[in-house]
């Protein structure tokens, strides 16, 4: 399936940060938030909000939770900015900005009027420099726009995860490609140090991941697991452990699609 380019030239998909309810794969689908919530009340009020945001026509869903109700999450052209439109079997409906600074939510009552709540984000303890932030991400996407980047999430306490680095690296490798790890976020930091040195993972790959991109897509969800970008494009989330056949198999399919 192809997605929609956003103007930062990547194809962004948007994820909420998750609850065990929605750890089932997302489908990726189009619409616009009046399709999205037909029939719902505030309809005109929450679409518009969505436009104002920049929400795009890309977006992902979950199966509903045990409860009924639906999450929509839509791009924005801004890497590391999401629209969340929720629609709770009861109560009203819902529509948040999800950014590197927090979240900005706006619950609509009867008479469609809305109140709004802001809620800091929360980074992982430590300094900026052990973080790795919707900046570094740019940052990786400028520096390797040419072959490609991969983004690998590990975690010192999966074993497998902790070999398979050196998997995707060869796998990228192969294809021109070059593989990022980043650390699941709230590890134990002396143990991941020693896992990695022992895996030859690079010290960059200490740093605990802090991206609202990343994490939206669900990459925090699953160690390990990997997302690739390139070619104005960015590849499904593909979870769990794979040899190097396995991950380029994946790459492959990515890059050729994206020609």
């Amino acid at each position: 399936m192809r997605l929609k380019r956003s103007p930062t030239g990547l194809l962004v998909a948007t994820s909420i940060f998750a609850t065990c309810a929605s750890c089932a794969p997302d489908i990726i689908a189009r619409g616009a938030a009046h399709g999205l919530l037909e029939g719902a009340a505030c309809l005109a009020e929450v679409a518009s909000q969505a436009r104002t945001w920049g929400a795009g026509d890309v977006f992902l869903t979950a199966p509903p939770s045990t409860s009924g109700d639906r999450t929509y999450r839509l791009p924005t052209g801004k890497l590391g900015t999401w629209v969340v439109l929720s629609r709770p079997s009861v109560g009203p409906l819902t529509i948040t900005q999800v950014n590197s600074s927090g979240t900005t939510t706006l619950a609509f009552r009867a008479d469609c009027s809305a109140v709004e709540t802001f809620v800091v984000h929360a980074s992982p303890a430590g300094d900026r420099s052990t973080r790795f932030t919707d900046d570094d991400l740019r940052d990786a996407l400028l520096r390797h726009q040419a072959g490609g980047l991969v983004v690998y999430a590990w975690s010192p306490h999966m074993p497998l995860s902790v070999e398979g680095f050196r998997e995707v690296a060869e796998a990228a490798r192969r294809l021109g490609m070059t593989a990022v790890p980043v650390l699941i976020a709230h590890s134990e930091a002396d143990f991941a140090r020693r896992e990695a040195e022992r895996a030859a993972i690079p010290l960059s790959g200490l740093r605990e991941m802090d991206s609202v991109e990343l994490i939206q897509r669900g990459v925090q969800l699953h160690a390990p697991s990997i997302i690739a970008f390139g070619y104005g494009r960015v590849s499904a989330l593909l979870p769990g452990y794979r040899n190097a056949d396995g991950y380029g198999r994946f790459l492959e399919a990515f890059a050729n699609e994206a020609q």
